[in-house]
């Protein structure tokens, strides 16, 4: 069970573009697809 009283204080941070890089990779999906996905325009990523 998880301890609720305790806040959740990392001491490392993940730069967001590497994130999504990384599910992007283990997901095998290109960004082109990803953005189909979520139904973006190519000049908007």
């Amino acid at each position: 069970m998880i301890e609720a009283n305790r806040p959740f204080t990392p001491d490392w941070v993940s730069p967001p573009g590497d994130t999504i890089a990384d599910f992007l990779e283990e997901r095998n999906w290109t960004q082109p697809r990803e953005r189909r996905t979520l139904g973006l325009h190519s000049r908007t990523y």
